[in-house]
């Protein structure tokens, strides 16, 4: 769970360790105790890609509930590829467009290593047979962020009973 060489769960995490382990299928209950733990989580890192005040909690909401929260959209970074310099660049206007590349790559990495410091909180608390549906067959590991993860049980486990 660590990512640039910081271990987001044990720095920064409210709950390094969610709610005790879901043996058997999971029902709404253990699945609302897990992502009030993880948006917990979330929100316990601090971002400026939204208003500053809900840290990473945009990882695990969706968009419209995110909104409810925030007056500011949260602006997920994408991986900003190779840097690129014009070959009639000055020296100073390089070093800024390095160092405006390295800041970026930066913010997706730690955006990378958050979501996946919660998506590995998910692996542990829920057995492996209730994320199959949803694991690559080639690589072996989960698809989609953790919002998704969490929507995709919810769906599929949390149903409530009368």
């Amino acid at each position: 769970m660590t990512a640039n060489g910081i271990n987001y769960c044990d720095t920064f995490f409210e709950f390094p360790d969610l709610a005790p382990k879901i043996h058997g299928e999971p029902d709404s209950e253990s699945l609302y105790k897990i992502r009030n733990e993880l948006r917990a989580n979330a929100k316990s890192v601090y971002s400026n890609l939204s208003d500053g005040a809900h840290g990473h909690l945009a990882l695990v909401m969706k968009a419209t509930q995110y909104a409810l929260v925030s007056n500011m959209a949260f602006v997920r970074p994408v991986h900003p590829g190779v840097l690129l310099v014009p070959g009639n660049a000055t020296g100073p206007q390089t070093q800024v467009l390095c160092e405006h590349h390295k800041e970026q790559l930066r913010l997706f990495r730690e955006v990378e290593g958050i979501e996946k410091a919660l998506i590995q909180q998910i692996i542990k608390s829920v057995e492996a047979p209730y994320l199959a549906a949803i694991r690559d067959r080639v690589s072996n590991s989960l698809t989609g962020t953790a919002q998704q993860i969490l929507e995709y049980l919810q769906t599929a486990y949390g149903r409530v009973s009368p």
